[in-house]
């Protein structure tokens, strides 16, 4: 700041003495001058400082006053993970997502404006400003879990630091086939219906994995979408033909698959009997005579 102060004088430095004070009052007369200004702690934030500038040829001076602020960087406070599910499905080695890092920026800086996040693929490689995340819309992780690093800077430049995990959750493993709920129609009408409960298989879907859960949909765009489910899985009403039924099967981590369950209600055979009545003459005049059922089968 001496440099400064002087930049704005004429004749040789040595001509001036420049004090810095803490009181306007001690800068008019002088006295209590910041021993050392190179290493001046503030004590207040913002701190008002007074100037004390004299001219030592005639002994005349000016004071002026500017003010000390100090920056303050955000208090970083560790977001939650950004978990998504695996889209590739079982695999063998690291499962791997495209992340959308900044979905991450409200809760990481509060939704308060003025400050800029940038991410590294580990707070190592932020600590050494090395390897910036140059697309954090577009990212694949490169471990899983993965620990990023994190900097948030505001308008000054002061920074703050921390992490965020992000994950790639398993799917489910369900087994996917299973066998198909088949009634006989047992209403004379041709357009009666049959009562199914879809929760039949549930066990054998599960695979042995007890923390699975399921709902029942009519189509693939509602159990993706979570909407329409079948309310009373254990009473769905079907008329005559085959149809699919898709289970969202999922797991304690929210991820799931789809599995097709086959519904299928089977018409009953139409027994035609013509004539209505089957007569023979009773030749032997008790009654009783031997009838060739079989012979209706063609009639």
């Amino acid at each position: 700041m001496s440099k400064k102060v002087l930049a704005a004088q004429t004749g040789l430095a040595s001509d001036y003495t420049i004090t810095y004070h803490t009181s306007e009052s001690n800068a008019e007369a002088g006295t209590a001058p910041i021993i050392n200004p190179a290493n001046f702690n503030n004590t207040s934030n913002p701190q008002l400082i007074w100037v004390r500038i004299k001219y030592n040829p005639t002994g005349c001076k000016s004071i002026k006053s500017f003010l000390l602020h100090v920056n303050l960087p955000m208090v970083y406070l560790n977001p939650t993970p950004l978990s998504l599910c695996d889209d590739n499905g079982p695999s063998i080695g690291l499962p791997t997502r495209l992340f959308d890092l900044t979905l991450k920026n409200v809760e990481i800086t509060g939704n308060q404006p003025g400050f800029t996040v940038t991410y590294y693929p580990s707070y190592p490689d932020l600590l050494a400003n090395t390897n910036v995340i140059t697309d954090p819309v577009h990212y694949t992780n490169i471990a899983n879990a993965q620990t990023l690093g994190v900097m948030v800077t505001n308008t000054f430049g002061c920074a703050s630091y921390g992490t965020l995990d992000i994950r790639v959750l398993p799917l489910p493993t369900p087994n996917i086939n299973p066998p198909a709920l088949i009634k006989c129609d047992d209403n004379s009408s041709p357009n009666g219906t049959e009562l199914f409960d879809l929760t039949t298989n549930e066990n054998y879907v599960r695979n042995n994995d007890p923390g699975l859960t399921f709902a029942y949909y009519l189509n693939p765009i509602d159990a993706d979408a979570q909407v329409n489910a079948i309310t009373t899985p254990t009473a769905y009403a079907y008329e005559v033909g085959t149809t699919i039924i898709w289970i969202r099967v999922m797991n304690a981590q929210g991820c799931y698959v789809l599995v097709q369950q086959k519904i299928i209600v089977n018409l009953l055979p139409v027994v035609s009997v013509s004539p209505l009545v089957y007569k023979i003459c009773d030749t032997t005049f008790t009654g009783i005579q031997t009838f060739t059922l079989d012979s209706m089968n063609s009639t």
